[in-house]
Formats: C-alpha cells, structure tokens, sequence
C-alpha cells in the first residue's frame, strides 16, 4: 500500500514536471564523483526513479545499464523492473500518466538484485505482453523509464553519472516515497548513469526452473464459451438513452409481454456483409452465461476459481466475445475499453485485438508461461482461427494443450435445417409467453456469420460419404424430381449444398465466407509442442440431415401438382448438436486425442438429461478437463472413454412425427408429461425423452417399452399428417404415416401405444370437438394410411356417408425397404439390407384397403378414447397460442416453378449454450398470471350457464 501511495504521490508530482528535449549516446558515460559526501539517506524503504528518453532517430533497444556507486557505506541494491510509457511529442509528457494504454514494456533486471562488482545494473527489455523482444523507439515520441528500488533505508542506492551534453543537468534524478519534492541530478551524487545496448546484454545463467520438467506445474487457462455463451449490451451510440442489456433478451414479466425481448434482438441485428447494424455494441470482461434456466457454465467457472485457489494455476480467464460476428472479427478486433470489450463499430479498431491480448497475457503469468485453451462449442472454431494466425512457432510459444468440448469442427448440421426450413430458435417461456419469437430469432440468424460457419463443410461431407443413413439433405418423390435429377438421391458435396441453398436467396456473402474459413480451419493441425484433446457427446439425438420428400395427395388437385414436405434425420452419434464426425474430425495422432462422453449411459446412472447446452455440468466431465489441464496421470472418469460407444440396440425409441396445426403430447403411465399441451406449455418430464419443433414439424422421441397416450389438440383448421418410426441404434427400423387428417381448432385426436409400433392402436380423431363424427385411422407397419372424404350421395340435400372405407392405404410414401420378411422405411435415410428398388415413388397409388371405416361410432379403438375425446377444453378468452411464421420450402436452381408447401421457418440456436424456455423466475411468475386467467375464465363461465 505504502509503494502504491508513493506511486501516486510520484505521479502527481510528475505533472509539473517540465522535460527538456535531450539526446543520450549509446555508449558508457564516465562516472563522476562517489557518494561519501552525501549527507543523509532517505529513512524508508522505496526510492523512485524517473529516466527520460527522446531517441534521436528510430532504434531498437534490447537492453538498459544502470550504474549504482557502491563506494559509500551500506547495503546496495538494484532498481526493480518496472514500466516504460511512451507519450506522443518530444517534450514534457502528457497529463495521463500512469494510463496503462501509454505502456510499451517493462525492463527486467537479467541479473541479481545486488550490482555487480563494478556497480552495474543490466536489464533486458520485455514489450507489454510481456514477450523477450526489443523495443522499438520513435524519434516522434517521448519515453519515460519508471525505476523503484526495494528495501530499508541501508539498502538505498545513490546513482551516478551525467547526461550527455546537458547544459542543465535536471534531466533525472530520484524522489523517496516520502519526500515533497524531487531531488534532481544537479551534481555526479544525483545524476543517474546508464546506456542502451543494440544487443542483448550478458545474462547469468537462470535460477533454477521449477517448472523444467514436464507436468509438475499447470498453465493458465483461457477459456472460449459457445455461441450465445456471453452477454450483449448496447450503449448509448445508437439512439438509446442508457446502456442496455440485449443478451439475454429479457428482464421482467411485464417486457416480456409487451415484446422487450423481440426489441432488444432486433438491434442486434447485422447487414448482408455480417456486420453489426449498430456500432455500439459490447460485450464486458468475464461476462459468460454462468446459468440460463439451468446452469451452463457454473459449475465449470467454480472449478476454475478453485484451481487458482489452491495454487493449482496461477490465473484463468474467460474470454466473452460477439458470437454474432465472423471468426476474423472476433481474431482482428476486440478493443477493451473500461471492462466494454468492443467487436463492432469504431470502437473495435485495435491494434492488440483482446483474444490474442488475454492469451498472451496469461502466458505471461503463467508457471509454465504457457496456456491451456479450453473451448466449448463454436469457442472450438475461435481457438482454431487463433492459432492459424499466430502460426505454429507463435501458437506452440504460447499454448501447451486445447481442450475443445463439443466444438462443430466442420460442421452442425442443424444449421443447415436452420436456414433452410427453419428451427425454432425462438425463445418461449413454458412456450406460452413469448420472449423472442421465431421471426426475430431467424431475422438475426440470417445476416450472422456464425450460422453459416456451422454449415456441413467439405470435411464434413466426406467423413459421412459411406454412411447413407444420416446425409445432410435427401430428396424422394415427384415434388423432389428436379432436385433428384441435379444432386442425385442426396447432397454429397459443399459445391451441390452451396448452389441447393443459394437457390433460397440466402447470403451468398457469407456462404463465400464459410468455405474460406473452413478452407483453413479443416486442415489445420496442431504443431509440435501442442497437444489437442477433442471431446465429443454421444447418445444424444441430433439431427443429422434433413429428408425432403413427397407426402401423399390429399385429393386430386395435389395429386397433379405434388406437395413437398420435410422432417428430420435423427442420429444418436452426437450430443444433440454437434455430430461426432464433425466433434472429433482431426483424426489422432501422438499430440491429438479422441474422447467420447457416453450422455445416454450418464442420463440411465443418474436420472439427468445432458446435452450440448450443459455438457460442461457433467462432473465427469469437469474432472476430466481438471486432469488435462493440470496433467494427472488419474485413468478416465466414468462415462468417458476412448473408443465409440457401441449402438444402443437393446435401446428403443419411438418418434412421433406431427406435420400440422394441432400440438403433439406424450403421456407415460406415470402420469409424466412430454410435448407441447392445448395450453401451449411445453414440457419434457417423461424420462429420457425430447420434445422439438423442426419448421413447421413437431416431434416428440421417447423410450420404446413403454405404454404411451399421444394426444394431439386443434390448433388452427387444415389437415394433419402423423409419423410414427421405431428406431434403434441410430437407424429407423419401421415406421408408419397417417396422413390427411381434417383438423379445426376444437380437434381431439388420441392414440395408444404399449410397445412397438405394431401394438398402437387407432387414432381416433374427433374433428370438432363435440363427440360426433369421430374419425378412426389405424396405423399400419410400413404403410401410409390416407384419410380420403366419403363418397357423399347426389340428389339429396342431406349429405349422407357411403360405408365403404374412406381410408386407403399405401408403402410409406418414400419407398419402403425389404429384408426377408422386415421391412425398413428408406425416408427416414436407415437401411440393414436389400437393394432399395429405383422406381419407388412417393406418391403412392391408393389401393383397396382395408381399415377401419372413417365414420365410426363403436369400434374399439374410439372406446378406449373416450375419455380423452370427453376431457376436450375449450379454448381460454386470452389465446397465447404460438402463431406459426410462412415461408415457402426453398427450390433449387435446377427447379422449375413449382407450388411449395408453405411451412413455418424458424431458426435454431445451432451450437449454442443458451435456453430460456425453462427461466425458473419466469416460470413461477407465467404460471401465476396463466392460473390466475385461467380461473378467471371458469368462473366466467359458470356466471353465464347461471345466468342463461
């Protein structure tokens, strides 16, 4: 406290302080007179030196020699390292002394603290990241050396010398902590000696390093979150009156519902370039999501703090950054201005970009003076950019290990489903109040580098070459025939994606980008001196690709003019987001390893769900990254392993595929919920099970072996289309369609389900929600059972139903596989064997069927819903029903004009850690004001049958 007193007390003083313009030789100057005569010393322990310096051309110094005469009595020692500034003008400096943007390096003694026999002091020179490197002086500049000496008042140090051809020595001299006054050179007792080298100056041999042997001593770590993994504020210089926070884009119940959060997304907002619309956007220092409706980064951040804590690391640090932006923005800019570290805008313009500045300054503190990197997610990509541009001698001079969890090396291709149908990335509260809604969410997806860098790269789509059951795009049936005939039966290369996806309109800007960025990246490898651990999800489903195909007509007029439909391709080789081809591309080699976290194995042993999201609360997990990074020897933690995981044969799931305007729900014999009520909550309690919306597709996947109640609620009118797949392993084994069902907003529709798809039992659909008419479709193995409106008689004004089935039934409409006597449906991209026949078309022939007939009262199926068809809700006074977004199914170039099927298109939260649809504050308070409405709905209700 007493050096920091007098270091302000110095600088104050310093303030007055006029310096004349002078010239130092490189050379050593004479020394004068000793110091015997000198009355008294100063009775403290810090002495401050100040060194002016206006070079008289540009030079480079690699060292400075201060001369202590030690011919008086007492202890001497050395002036200690301390800054160099640097102040624009060659005269008196600046009034911001101590600004630490001023600072160029810092002189390090090379020696001992104590002078050698002849009294001298060497230094060596060190730039402000604290790299052994010259310092470059400008003639145009003014420079100042900042020396403290350490010690009682025996230990002081009297500098001798003169300066070169002063006529007015007053040049430098010392001040004690103490002293009101500076004590200038105005004679040899006083005046400093010193010289500059243009080489580096004779060093002792070092002191023993006790970080020499590898493994005894742990680097820092700088940690890269995800994609929405930090924090966005706005500030003042795009028309707002205060700083504001814009992510997470919420901040009460009451800004919720008038619309807060689509405001604040919307000025986050980027042009067709990827640059951000306003300029005055900032994340802050440290500023990640630690929890969003669930912790995130929490437990990891605690772990971190701890490690240096106990002397583990020495420090650590998360580096926040605009996830919106190209990876080069975030590598070329980051200017940190008051803890605001600025992206976008003017702001950003830097010359020490804040990721490599944050890098290089924990390799500085670092025991080893090394990093460990540790990314999560899209930080996976940042980290790879790093180190491209620094290169292999810079990059293995600073960092040791990279740690890369979940990172889509090449490729999340949900993305691709996110810009080309859409996924709901729109953020819900219980999906019944709307923080940010779908066409927000996808208006800033669409401009933002950070979707199109997550597309399946080149890389990407030769590892997945040989397994056809998860490409990234498929296409069957008429509506599909152009496409077929351009790509073939699915998208094999980027060049085939580019032009499918630029057929839409999207960015061609930033698809140019992305292969840029991946034409570097992919190919990257670590150098010597790095090692790389890549640790992938496994277990999870993640959607692999997307399967366009041909739903059967729904009457005559569709039958001529095909619709196009699309679904999902699910996988259990990720983590619900990143592939493991794409998590674990760099193939091993002795410096790059291959992890596998077996998510499904760790969901079963401990009852919880983790995904891509929170990957990072599996402790687990953490104890792993805790062993990389402080080199434990300890064997792998549980659930994590070396190898792939075998396929989970033994577990079963079943997908229920909804194509509509009602909401799908799940029901166990527990009682536990999963999908989306007549309420609009959503929820996933049934365990191991998933609900989503993929575009206008609502699934639900949930454990096989289990009795179900689907129950699906009218939400709009039009017609519906229910697929319901058995899938193991990663492969859909079987699958059946019910399609072109009537739909209004009062439909109740149920089935039963106790095992396998062969023991569901009919959907009864009540299409009005009165009980009468009810519908009954009975799902049938590999087939697709079409509703087709009964013949009605003529001549007659009262519409009277022919008997004979009004149901037909055909193949599941992309082509169904055989094998002996299973069958396996191609649509779904998952075959086991056969040859799958070239002339399956998705539009099937209706046949003679023979289901149950539509216009049913007593079959047995519509008995046992009954009860289900009786607990029919009418619709509440306030609708907070979610509102689908329109947007047609791009058509590729080689397309002719065709009708697409209007579909909603929402984007995704691709790669991202953030969720906020289960807010613990907001789920409390929804809950309030939805019972609250809800009650006083019925009591409204019993008031007007009381009444009438």
């Amino acid at each position: 406290m007493r050096a920091r007193n007098a270091a302000l007390l110095f600088i104050a003083l310093a303030l007055a302080w006029a310096v004349p313009q002078f010239v130092v030789l490189a050379a050593v100057l004479d020394s004068q007179a000793d110091d015997s005569a000198h009355a008294t010393r100063p009775a403290a322990a810090n002495v401050y030196l100040a060194l002016g310096y206006v070079p008289p051309q540009s030079e480079s110094i690699y060292g400075v020699r201060f001369r202590v005469n030690t011919s008086g009595s007492g202890d001497y020692i050395c002036p200690v390292s301390s800054a160099v500034m640097k102040y624009s003008g060659t005269t008196t400096p600046p009034t911001q002394w101590g600004d630490s943007n001023n600072v160029v390096g810092r002189l390090v003694n090379v020696g001992t603290t104590t002078p050698d026999a002849n009294g001298n002091c060497d230094y060596t020179t060190l730039d402000k990241f604290d790299n052994d490197v010259p310092l470059s002086l400008s003639p145009n500049h003014y420079y100042v050396f900042f020396m403290t000496t350490g010690g009682s008042y025996t230990k002081w140090v009297s500098v001798s010398g003169k300066p070169y051809t002063s006529a007015t020595p007053s040049l430098f001299g010392f001040r004690h902590a103490f002293l009101t006054a500076y004590e200038w050179g105005t004679t040899g007792l006083d005046a400093p000696y010193f010289e500059f080298y243009d080489t580096v100056p004779p060093a002792p041999p070092p002191p023993p390093d006790p970080c020499a042997t590898p493994g005894v001593c742990a680097s820092n770590v700088l940690f890269l979150p995800g994609i929405e993994g930090s924090r966005l504020y706005e500030g003042v210089g795009c028309g707002g009156g205060a700083e504001e926070k814009l992510w997470e884009p919420f901040d009460s119940l009451i800004g919720i519902l008038r619309g807060a959060g689509d405001d604040k997304v919307k000025k986050l907002f980027l042009d067709s370039s990827g640059a951000s619309i306003c300029g005055d956007v900032y994340t802050k220092t440290d500023d990640i999501i630690d929890s969003a409706g669930g912790n995130i980064y929490k437990s990891f951040v605690d772990e971190m703090n701890g490690m240096k804590t106990d002397g583990t690391i020495t420090a650590w640090k998360a580096a926040a950054y605009d996830w919106r932006l190209s990876l080069s923005d975030l590598l070329e800019k980051g200017a940190e201005r008051d803890d605001k570290i600025y992206y976008a805008g003017v702001d950003s313009a830097t010359s020490t970009p804040y990721i490599e500045q944050t890098l290089r300054s924990l390799a500085g503190s670092s025991k080893t003076k090394k990093v460990t990197i540790v990314a999560h997610s899209n930080g996976g990509l940042v980290a790879k950019a790093l180190l491209a541009k620094l290169g292999d001698a810079a990059s293995a001079a600073l960092v040791d290990k990279v740690i890369m969890v979940g990172a889509p090396q090449s490729a999340a291709p949900l993305s691709l489903g996110t810009l080309l149908v859409g996924h709901d990335s729109g953020i819900y509260y219980k999906n019944l109040f709307t923080i940010v809604s779908n066409a927000a969410a996808r208006e800033l997806a669409i401009n933002s580098p950070m979707a199109y860098h997550l597309l399946p790269s080149e890389s990407y789509l030769s590892s997945i070459a040989s397994d056809t059951n998860h490409p990234v795009a498929r296409f069957k049936g008429a509506a599909y025939a152009k496409e077929s005939a351009t790509y073939g039966a699915s998208i094999d290369t980027r060049a085939e994606m580019d032009d499918f996806i630029l057929a839409e309109s999207l960015n061609s800007v930033l698809v140019d980008y992305a292969n840029s960025q991946h034409a570097t990246l992919d190919s990257w490898l670590p150098p010597e001196g790095i090692d790389v651990s890549q640790i992938a999800g496994w277990g999870a489903d993640t959607v692999a690709g997307i399967d366009f195909y041909t739903p059967p007509p729904i009457n005559a007029l569709t039958a001529l003019e095909p619709m196009r439909a699309y679904r999902p391709i699910f996988t259990e080789d990720g983590d619900g987001v990143v592939p493991v081809p794409s998590a674990l591309m760099m193939p091993a080699s002795t410096n790059v390893k291959r992890y596998w976290v077996n998510l499904e194995t760790y969901r079963v042993a401990t009852s919880i769900k983790r995904s891509h999201r929170d990957i990072f609360e599996i402790p687990s997990v953490e104890d792993f990254i805790k062993n990389i990074i402080s080199n434990s020897t300890s064997t792998l933690p549980a659930y994590i392993g070396t190898s792939q995981p075998a396929p989970l044969a033994d577990n079963k799931k079943l997908i229920f595929l909804l194509h509509s305007p009602l909401t799908l729900q799940l029901t166990d014999a527990s009682g536990n919920v999963t999908g989306l009520a007549e309420d609009s909550s959503m929820t996933q309690d049934i365990p191991g099970s998933t609900y989503a919306e993929f575009g206008e597709v609502k699934y639900i996947i949930a454990p096989q072996g289990i009795s179900y109640t689907l129950t699906l609620h009218g939400q709009d009118s039009g017609a519906f289309s229910l697929d319901i797949q058995e899938y193991s392993g990663g492969v859909v084994t079987s699958a059946s369609t019910i399609a072109n069902v009537p739909t209004t907003a009062n439909t109740l529709a149920s089935l039963t389900i106790t095992n396998g798809l062969d023991t569901a039992s009919a959907l009864t659909v009540d299409k009005n929600g009165d009980g009468a008419g009810i519908i009954s479709l009975t799902p049938k193995v590999g087939e697709t059972v079409s509703y087709v409106e009964p013949r009605r008689s003529r001549g007659n004004q009262s519409h009277v139903v022919n008997t004979p089935s009004a149901a037909t039934t055909s193949p599941v409409d992309d082509g169904l596989r055989s094998a002996g006597t299973t069958s396996f449906l191609a649509d779904s991209g998952l075959q086991t064997a056969g040859t799958l026949p070239e002339n399956v078309e998705t539009v099937a022939t209706s046949t003679e069927a023979t289901t149950t007939p539509l216009v049913a009262t007593s079959t047995p199926e519509i008995a046992t819903s009954t009860n289900i068809v009786q607990e029919k809700k009418k619709s509440l006074a306030i609708n907070t029903t979610r509102k689908p977004d329109k947007v047609a199914i791009p058509v590729s170039k080689a397309n002719v004009a065709q009708t697409p099927l209007e579909v909603r298109f929402l984007t995704g939260q691709t790669a991202s850690v953030y969720d906020a649809s289960q807010q613990s504050v907001l789920k409390k308070l929804g809950e309030i004001v939805y019972n609250s409405l809800h009650r006083l709905w019925r009591g409204f209700k019993r008031m007007l049958l009381i009444e009438s």
